[in-house]
């Protein structure tokens, strides 16, 4: 049962935090021009729209990040996200003439890690926050709905990008996705290529802590400037 109220608790946490939690009560700082006009895609995640991301957009413009939306509503299928979104990926990389950094929380962190695989020129960096990574564990709400491409594709294997920089932030009370599941091992990670933090916050409020635009920003930058050819 508290499985299951975690899960629900992440379908509604994406109408709640695009629909209740105003800007104003998230002060943005000083602005920084850190970002240089470097693009981000964010990718919300299981369930959740591009508002469940709105205040971390704001905050990483604030630090002169060029941020886009993802377009998609999260259904958990990510066969058909991933193609989804590959056409936005290419069209903001033409547009910018730059790799393109995605930031996923949730299943959109899985997503971003497919779409390295698929497109590894267009994309600069991954950051995930809250991310189940392979099949150690599904997360609880995976494991009872109905959502069999969802099932089958994290049944399969541990997917992590094989050349792509990836930051893994994990919320140390998260309540829907395990700890160990969203978690690398320690043969996982890659000095200065794979790194992971832990931040004091649960599932939902990954993307709202104070704390987490630094720690994006930073593994957006990750890698060094390409253009895209």
């Amino acid at each position: 049962m508290q499985e299951l109220l975690g899960a629900s608790r992440e379908l509604l946490g994406a109408v709640w935090g695009g629909a209740f939690v105003p800007a104003l009560f998230h002060p943005k700082g000083e602005p920084s021009n850190e970002g240089h006009n470097q693009p981000v895609l964010f990718i919300p995640g299981l369930g959740g729209s591009d508002y469940s991301l709105g205040v971390l957009r704001m905050r990483l413009r604030h630090r002169d990040f060029r941020t886009y939306r993802s377009g998609i509503w999260n259904s958990g299928d990510v066969r058909k996200l991933v193609q989804c979104l590959l056409v936005r990926l290419d069209s903001i990389a033409q547009e910018t003439g730059q790799a393109v950094a995605l930031v996923g929380h949730s299943l959109g962190g899985r997503i971003a890690c497919h779409l390295a695989d698929e497109a590894p020129n267009l994309i600069r960096s991954i950051v995930t926050m809250g991310t189940p990574y392979g099949k150690r564990q599904l997360p609880a709400l995976a494991e009872r709905l109905p959502l069999d491409a969802l099932v089958a594709e994290m049944g399969t294997r541990c997917h992590l990008p094989r050349k792509t920089p990836l930051t893994v932030i994990v919320g140390l009370h998260d309540q829907i996705v395990s700890f160990e599941g969203a978690t690398l091992k320690r043969h996982e990670l890659r000095p200065r290529y794979r790194e992971q933090r832990l931040v004091d916050t649960d599932h939902l409020g990954l993307p709202f802590l104070m704390d987490i635009p630094a720690l994006v920003a930073e593994g957006v930058l990750k890698q060094s400037k390409r253009t895209v050819h």
